[in-house]
């Protein structure tokens, strides 16, 4: 979208608003009409032409529903007594209730939802979603209380909140133009903490952002769309024409882009008629831009985007001409720079060089200073919020590359030592961790250089040796993230346990000293799902895991997580599900192992829905996939069942692959590979199995060519040669299975020397691969 577009898009909605009070207000006509300028006028002109009834594409829509059914609207529902009705759309009743049991005062909100809206799949649905949007916790989001079914109605019980549309009450309290843009950053801090938590809007509309009379914004409705979305039965779930984006409008689900889309056109409605002022036009465009890769990442980026207008600052929308930098550098600093030209003119002769020395040598100190800070932005900016939309998109493996490489040589001049400002030094040390994300954690999309990783997270490290400064917690805090990235990249046998009780230890400081610190309080979180790992598939332990884990996914459901920290949160909360998979299967709870599993696979298509499918969610679906297949293994009725979703997982990673190399991808598909030739062995078809077999020793050879002295890839070869060895052998090739059985002899003995082999492979793998040597190599 253009600046051109997007003041047309401003003109429109402001008509869009003002043709909807005229319907409500008839008598005040010809006072609001002559407010407006003339485009917005002929605009309202033209849509009442268009409608006889004065509603147009206003009002939520809700798709193509069926006709009514005519049903006697409940009296209460549970404890609350419905009073009058105080909203309407095509979807539902807003009724105001109060409590009407005596024990309290307690007046709420409660929408009552058409049945119609509801399919029998959806209504089975309704009490898991109600818990998931319940526990948004944020000042800015009315919160949703409680939820049921009353006399065939769905209903919502929501805080009642009293306020007017932001759009009115910005025009009847004559808001400057900061202080529109003031309430939309309110709006955007509310969605992130929500989209944090997996949760989308669906419909953000004026109607649904209401100010109070102190000024406090309060988002209404939130995640309801994600209540009565469809299920492919005819459906599509509640939007409005009039703020959806192109996705939405041709029946795509609520996403995080969408509601970006929204935000934007919310911007240009609060703010009222145009033109717009230029930066503001150009994040407009950018929020509601046509094509989703060009809008922001997030509501995150759009907030800070509008505070940088507030402060005068360059913003991200616009291209950072020097003439249009120097420009708002002026406007931010008049005063300082009106002050030094007083002051040089008021210096002559010696004293006039003294202070043009002292103060060029102050400039560059602040250059400086200002270099560095130019160089953490950047840095922060290509391993953020452009590396993130590159790895959203296949095909972007070598561009990906080539910014962690462009990051790191910008990291490395910063030269940033031990004894330097702690901000700087904490900063820097986020950016490095960053790095080693994306050159190799196995946790995330990443570029497969393990090495490069380690070298990056030993930078961080060096920069959080210093001690005894007023950033100690966050750097306590940041050392035990520290901790759990090298768990990832070196975290198998005895080393797992000793990174796992360094990343405590760390967490703990931190809370000692900072008790409110919600990142080490989620990172002490992360540390016993770690610990839960080592208990499973390294102490043989499954049982302490489980009831670790238990306890550990009630700390994150728990805790209201702020909007940074959320989606991390998130996605915790599947990692801990399937772990707990894992512990039930080994303690030989199968179908139980199924529920976790099955579980976490739903809360990640959750997520999918929100904010699309990316990189990173089609291997997490890849490793859901074979955690899965392989619980099913365990049914022989449903071995048919078990191979569909090992197949289907198996076509979306190497789909993924074909656009381009990722270390996690491969990773998940090495064991989906194998996980099928065992689905296919147990019906018998032998040679068919030997098939995807090998295709995954081939895959885990080539893993570790790359990187020889990988204690992961060097067990992953391990692990997979055995079971080869047996369908060679089953299949009547024994030269072939004495070779793979030896291999894998010589792999165990290699991770044993080198310190790695946990008491599952001890107990287990390693006697099982000499087995298989004794069997197939006899003289």
């Amino acid at each position: 979208m253009s600046e051109a577009q997007a003041s047309d898009a401003g003109i429109q909605l402001r008509a869009l608003l003002l043709f909807e009070r005229l319907f409500e207000e008839p008598a005040a006509r010809e006072r609001l009409l002559s407010r407006e300028p003339p485009a917005v006028r002929d605009a309202v002109l033209t849509l009442e032409a268009a409608s006889s009834r004065s509603r147009s594409s206003f009002p939520t829509v809700d798709g193509e529903q069926p006709a009514r059914t005519l049903m006697a609207i409940p009296r209460s529902v549970g404890d609350y007594r419905l009073g009058e009705l105080i909203g309407e759309g095509g979807m539902a009743l807003v009724f105001a209730a109060d409590r009407g049991d005596g024990l309290f005062e307690h007046r709420v909100a409660v929408k009552l939802i058409h049945p119609d809206c509801f399919t029998p799949s959806a209504l089975t649905r309704f009490a898991e979603e109600r818990r998931i949007l319940a526990r948004i916790e944020h000042p800015g989001v009315a919160r949703l209380i409680d939820g049921g079914i009353a006399e065939g109605w769905p209903y919502i019980l929501m805080e009642r909140v009293d306020g007017l549309p932001i759009t009115r009450f910005a025009q009847d309290h004559g808001l400057s133009p900061q202080d529109r843009v003031r309430l939309i950053v309110e709006v955007c801090a509310a969605v992130s903490a929500a989209h944090g938590a997996l949760i989308a809007h669906g419909d953000i509309k004026p109607d649904n952002v209401l100010v109070e009379q102190s000024g406090r914004v309060r988002l209404l409705d939130f995640g309801v769309a994600r209540l009565i979305e469809g299920d492919g039965a005819g459906q599509s779930s509640p939007l409005t024409p009039a703020f959806a984006s192109p996705e939405r409008r041709a029946g795509g689900l609520p996403s995080v882009s969408d509601d970006l889309y929204a935000l934007g056109l919310l911007l240009a409605a609060t703010l009222g008629s145009a033109p717009y002022p230029a930066d503001l036009a150009a994040i407009i465009a950018r929020a509601a831009a046509p094509d989703i890769t060009a809008r922001y990442s997030g509501a995150d980026a759009l907030r800070a985007d509008l505070l940088r207008w507030l402060e005068r600052r360059p913003v991200e929308a616009r291209r950072h001409r020097p003439a249009y930098v120097t420009r708002l550098f002026v406007a931010r600093n008049r005063r300082t720079l009106a002050i030094l030209a007083m002051a040089l003119l008021l210096v002559a002769g010696a004293g006039a060089l003294a202070y043009r020395g002292w103060s060029e040598a102050r400039m560059r100190s602040e250059q400086a200073d200002a270099n560095a800070a130019g160089l953490r932005r950047l840095s922060r900016y290509l391993l953020g919020d452009l590396y993130d939309r590159l790895a959203a998109q296949p095909g972007t493996a070598q561009r990906r590359a080539e910014i962690a490489a462009q990051a790191a040589a910008y990291l490395s001049d910063l030269h940033v030592s031990p004894d330097a400002d702690p901000g700087l030094r904490l900063e820097t040390a986020r950016a490095y961790r960053r790095l080693a994300a994306v050159q190799g954690l196995p946790s995330v999309t990443n570029l497969g250089l393990p090495g490069a990783a380690r070298a990056s997270i030993a930078s961080a490290q060096h920069l959080l040796a210093g001690a005894g400064d007023d950033r100690r917690a966050e750097m306590l805090s940041e050392r035990g993230w520290l901790a759990i990235d090298r768990w990832a990249l070196d975290g198998e046998g005895r080393a797992s346990i000793a990174l796992t009780h360094e990343a405590r230890q760390d967490f703990s400081a931190a809370r000692a000293i900072d008790p409110r610190d919600d990142a080490s309080r989620l990172g002490l979180i992360a540390a016993a799902a770690n610990e839960a790992y080592d208990l499973i598939w390294t102490l043989d332990r499954p049982a302490e895991a489980r009831r670790m884990l238990e306890a550990s996914l009630g700390a994150v459901r728990d805790h209201t997580w702020p909007a940074p920290l959320a989606r991390q949160a998130a996605l915790l909360e599947m990692r801990m599900l399937a772990r707990l998979g894992d512990a039930e299967y080994q303690a030989g709870r199968v179908a139980e192992s199924l529920d976790h599993f099955v579980a976490a696979d739903r809360r990640l298509d959750a997520a999918i829905a929100l904010y699309g499918t990316t990189p990173q969610f089609v291997i997490l679906k890849g490793e859901y996939a074979f955690d899965i297949a392989g619980t099913l293994e365990e049914f022989p009725t449903r071995l048919e069942e078990a191979i569909g979703v090992a197949d289907r997982g198996i076509a979306a990673l190497r789909a993924l692959l074909a656009q381009g190399t990722d270390a996690a991808a491969e990773k998940k598909l090495l064991v989906l590979l194998a996980e099928k030739a065992v689905l296919l062995r147990r019906q018998g078809r032998i040679v068919a199995a030997i098939t995807p077999s090998a295709a995954s020793v081939a895959l885990r050879e080539a893993r570790l060519a790359g990187t020889p002295a990988d204690p992961q890839r060097m067990r992953d070869l391990a692990i997979g040669l055995a079971p080869h060895a047996e369908l060679l052998g089953e299949a009547g090739r024994h030269a072939d299975a004495c070779a793979a059985a030896e291999r894998a002899v010589a792999m165990w003995a290699r991770i044993d020397a080198a310190g790695h082999l946990g008491a599952l492979d001890k107990r287990k793998n390693q006697p099982n691969a000499k087995a298989l040597q004794g069997r197939f190599c006899r003289p």
